[in-house]
């Protein structure tokens, strides 16, 4: 069934707007089109199709430059480096292609066959135009690729070639078609010139690069895109909109695009005009990178759509719309040139029904000072709800006020804050802090309440309203509202108030990740995730800064609190208990794995079975070292070669040999059982006391030792097993006194 346009909702009467083959695609902060219905949903763009790849096979394509769709939903790409038209119905099943290298006609890309097929438009009766900008033409073909004629466009003040580009039909099939410099041709659908418009400039009918063209069947009026294609070439993107003979009527600019310009633009089945950016590097403008945006006939703003989020593209550096087209059910087509062996660069985006958030949950408070007493800062925590499943919290608005629901003087309105990932966490739902101006003051009731935005940019409604008090000598570090209690304050005349809110006594949990690199240093690790798990399987999680700090609240009690990162690093958990209104400090240092950033490794790993027989084999690094067996318990981590393992059990000596290859560093990292060693670990590296990192818990030794590779011997025993292990200190005194007695002189 078709999409209904949106200007066809009445009141109370509405149809079903997509069939129920519509598959689900998960987005995340992703922005889309809107249109209220009378019973509360919204209909919003989401991928529901993508097809196509890289290469020379039906289906497949090589740069392809344009798409356009007839009014039948067919759909024709400008498989460009392949020199062909290539023709699928509106599922993405191939149909028929035409075309190849040369002058002939239905060829293109010229004697040279350098270019291919550039800009496509297709007419109501089913014709088929194409530019061919290596032979300086456009030709036309039926609907099934038969060649019926062609043209060369010139420039038209004199006899010269003017490399066309770009080209759009009305709905009188008049054909119209942009060149390199800056010109709007006009010619019947034979070819038969008529008028023209534009040159280079910047004032109004005046083009400074043009860009696309496009013309609205019902309406009559020609929209021509021009400005900067890349970042910082200067200029103003701007669509102009002109009549059928080319006067000029209207333009509007685009403040979304000042950075990166226009590259496409088409018109919808309402008279909607929609543009999509250039190419943009998103690690330099991650703002402005892989965006179609939606505007009225009179350059009205309406929404945007996030392509890149919703059809999954935030991995990749570099995303080329190279154009878009939309079909009469409102179905957004968007072609990409930039193609992945995995990513098909047809995208098709259709009209689905959701609803707005429901207004938060759970909403708290806190301070960032026990007491929240002079100078503390006050936060805010509450739980994303939406009705529809797999919608995520995309953006937030919070007010504070001095009276209830947002009456009396606002103090502080956030305006719409698009969410970042929180670092701190209450109860696990994310916490923001106050950013306002306002001097909040001690022992004055504020109102606040929070509403939010969900990943299709529909807006919620705000909570019930809150309430919160700085100062107070009763109030703790987090109050909640989701119950309530009776506090008494006195006032300046001697008077009691009361006061209702709930206060719960809070815990404070923080500290920084370390890593170790292949010396052995420790560094500042951001980004990683620590997880609290009470024992009431309370989950908190938070992640680090970019200078490895993490700060999380919590329920007072016992933890399990465990930090974790890339794969290239191991995890590490700590029991804490959190007192209340206490700060207790949790700091880690993760040790290495030996596998690449972002990657994954094999190492060798020696293992003990039965009371002395050890063996060895090869098993992926694992983040929980601890391996026990019957008897003997201990594991060795290495991303060195790793052989001649044995356990001296009469000793209490681990033996074994490292090697790898000179000029690189090596690691291992042991778990010994605490019963097989006596006191402390000592490692030995070729007799050489080695300096190690040693933890333990109650069972183990965790032991990692770093070393510059070629083959060595390492043995660890306890401390107290002497004279097996000479203290550094001893060494150094021996060594002393045997360089002095060399160098004593004769008779003396």
């Amino acid at each position: 069934m078709s999409v209904v346009p949106w200007t066809v909702w009445t009141s109370g009467v509405s149809e079903e707007p997509m069939s129920s083959s519509i598959s689900d695609h998960v987005v995340i902060n992703a922005f889309a089109w809107t249109t209220s219905a009378t019973f509360g949903g919204h209909y919003v763009y989401d991928l529901i199709l993508e097809w196509g790849g890289y290469g020379d096979h039906d289906g497949h394509f090589n740069s392809p430059s344009n798409i356009a769709v007839d009014s039948l939903g067919n759909v024709y790409v400008a498989d460009t480096l392949n020199s062909r038209i290539q023709k699928f119905n509106s599922t993405g099943a191939f149909i028929t292609k035409w075309g190849s290298h040369g002058s002939g006609d239905g060829q293109f890309g010229g004697s040279t066959g350098v270019w291919g097929p550039a800009g496509i438009a297709v007419d109501k009766d089913g014709y088929v135009y194409v530019v061919d900008p290596g032979g300086n033409r456009i030709q036309k073909f039926d609907s099934n690729g038969v060649f019926i004629t062609k043209w060369v466009v010139q420039a038209w003040w004199q006899n010269a070639l003017a490399f066309p580009d770009k080209v759009a039909v009305d709905s009188s099939g008049y054909v119209y078609v942009l060149d390199d410099l800056d010109h709007v041709q006009k010619f019947t659908s034979n070819g038969t010139f008529v008028t023209k418009w534009g040159h280079t400039g910047a004032e109004d009918g005046e083009f400074s690069g043009t860009q696309d063209i496009t013309v609205d069947p019902v309406s009559g009026y020609v929209y021509v895109a021009d400005g900067p294609t890349m970042p910082l070439q200067g200029g103003v993107a701007r669509i102009q909109k002109f009549t059928l003979s080319g006067e000029f009527v209207a333009k509007w600019l685009l403040p979304d695009y000042r950075i990166t310009g226009i590259h496409s633009i088409a018109i919808g089945p309402t008279g909607n005009v929609y543009a999509s950016d250039n190419t943009c590097d998103r690690s330099q403008f991650p703002s402005f990178w892989d965006v179609v945006e939606e505007f009225t006939p009179d350059g009205t703003f309406i929404a945007k759509i996030d392509i890149a989020k919703l059809a999954d593209r935030e991995s990749a550096p570099v995303v080329t719309t190279s154009d878009i087209a939309v079909d009469s059910d409102s179905n957004l087509y968007v072609l990409e040139s930039t193609i992945s062996s995995l990513k098909g660069p047809v995208l098709k985006f259709g009209l689905v029904l959701r609803h707005p958030p429901n207004a938060p949950t759970s909403p708290a408070w806190g301070c960032n000072v026990i007491g929240c007493s002079n100078g503390a800062t006050p936060f805010f925590s509450w739980k994303f709800s939406d009705p529809d499943p797999g919608d995520a919290m995309a953006a937030w608005e919070i007010q504070i006020s001095t009276g209830p629901d947002g009456t009396g003087a606002v103090v502080w309105d956030s305006g719409k804050q698009y969410r970042d990932n929180s670092s701190v966490f209450y109860n696990g739902n994310p916490a923001f802090f106050y950013s306002g101006s306002y001097q909040l003051s001690q022992g004055v009731t504020y109102h606040w309440r929070v509403k939010t935005w969900d990943n299709y940019d529909l807006e919620g409604s705000y909570c019930a309203d809150q309430t919160f008090m700085l100062g107070s000598a009763t109030t703790t570090l987090i109050s909640t509202s989701t119950s309530t209690s009776t506090l008494s304050t006195s006032t300046s005349t001697g008077t009691t108030s009361a006061i209702t809110t709930t206060q719960t006594l809070m815990s404070t949990i923080r500290g920084t990740v370390y890593w170790y690199d292949s010396y052995g240093n420790l560094h500042p690790l951001p980004w990683a995730q620590i997880v609290a798990v009470s024992q009431e399987d309370t989950t908190i999680v938070t992640s680090s800064f970019t200078d490895g700090t993490y700060v999380t609240y919590v329920n007072p009690g016992t933890y399990n609190v465990t930090a974790s990162s890339d794969p290239a690093f191991k995890s590490q958990s700590k029991v804490i208990t959190a007192l209340p209104s206490a700060v207790t400090v949790v700091d880690f240092q993760l040790q290495p794995t030996g596998c690449p950033l972002g990657g994954t490794c094999t190492a060798t790993t020696t293992l003990t079975q039965g009371t002395t027989t050890l063996t060895q084999g090869t098993t992926t690094l694992s983040t929980t070292p601890t391996q026990t067996t019957a008897g003997l318990q201990m594991q060795v981590l290495s991303n060195s070669t790793v052989s001649g393992l044995a356990f001296d059990s009469t000793r209490g000596l681990l033996n074994f040999t490292v090697s790898g290859p000179q000029g690189t560093y090596g690691f291992f990292d042991a778990t010994v059982a605490k019963t097989l060693l006596s006191g402390q670990p000592v490692v030995l590296i070729d007799g050489v006391q080695r300096s190690a990192t040693v933890s333990g818990d109650t069972n183990f030794w965790y032991i990692h030792v770093t070393y510059p590779h070629s083959q060595h011997q390492v043995t660890i025993g306890g401390s107290n097993t002497v004279p097996e292990f000479p203290s550094v200190a001893l060494l150094a005194i021996v060594l002393l006194l045997v360089l002095i007695a060399f160098r004593r002189k004769p008779g003396q």
